[in-house]
């Protein structure tokens, strides 16, 4: 893909770092990730976490409604994940959700597009407030990085319309293959159309107009962190594009010679 004019390219620092990456875990710790957010760029990072819930294919058999008997050749699976990682002793896992209108439910309720029970319980922790050290870096630097925690739409393919997030320019971007991402249209009882989106994990490099004072460089940040980043509504509404901040120098890194 050619560079869009006016973005920089990122990166490796140094021709010589060519061997494979160390695997990471696939979900971080809190501690590890905020570490990461805040120091540009992270030297000797190691994150802390694991795996995320486990797989599960469950096999079954289709029944005839009027005999009560299973039909001929009639098998299927189900994909799930159980929340639970067998690494040494069991350890199980809770999946915390925020919803936006404040109602909580308690108990047995379904969970999921394939309506399994889970169980409710009230309560956990918030949603991570804005670290006052991050907001003190971006004071300073009138520059940021801006990470994808969910899949994100955007007129502009891989950029915002305009190319800019909440007012601040995109100098560079870090973005991965685009995910396909459809599912079913309850009003229209039918498939939605497929759509590519921008990755979980992409990371945009952005630097905030010089002219904002300390106030709106604080509110920026309070608007951008933690929410949904897509272009349109109904895709904000649907949770397309979650997003966190961290620190950036805004200051370009001269690539070494090979």
């Amino acid at each position: 893909m050619n560079l869009d004019p006016g973005l920089l390219p990122v990166g490796l620092p140094s021709p010589y770092l060519k061997g494979k990456p160390q695997s990471l875990p696939a979900f971080w710790y809190w501690e590890s990730f905020l570490a990461w957010l805040l120091e540009d760029p992270p030297q000797g990072f190691t994150p802390e976490g694991h795996e995320g819930p486990t797989p599960e294919i469950r096999t079954h058999v289709s029944l005839d409604p009027e005999k009560g008997t299973a039909r001929e050749g009639a098998l299927f699976q189900t994909s799930g994940l159980e929340f639970a990682r067998k690494a040494g002793s069991l350890r199980r896992l809770a999946l915390v959700l925020w919803p936006e209108d404040g109602v909580e439910v308690e108990g047995v309720h379904p969970l999921g597009g394939e309506r399994r029970l889970a169980l409710w319980r009230k309560g956990g922790p918030a949603v991570p407030g804005v670290p006052s050290s991050l907001a003190e870096a971006l004071v300073q630097t009138r520059a940021a990085r801006v990470v994808l925690l969910t899949p994100g739409f955007f007129g502009g393919a891989y950029l915002p319309e305009g190319g800019a997030i909440a007012g601040a320019q995109v100098e560079a971007a870090l973005v991965g293959r685009a995910v396909a991402v459809s599912g079913w249209d309850l009003a229209q009882g039918k498939p939605k159309l497929s759509r590519r989106a921008v990755p979980a994990g992409s990371v945009y490099f952005v630097r905030l107009p010089q002219a904002w004072d300390n106030d709106q460089v604080r509110k920026w940040l309070e608007g951008v962190w933690f929410q949904n980043l897509s272009d349109l509504p109904q895709d904000r509404r649907d949770g397309y594009g979650l997003a966190v901040v961290g620190v950036w120098s805004g200051k370009p890194v001269a690539w070494e010679e090979a």
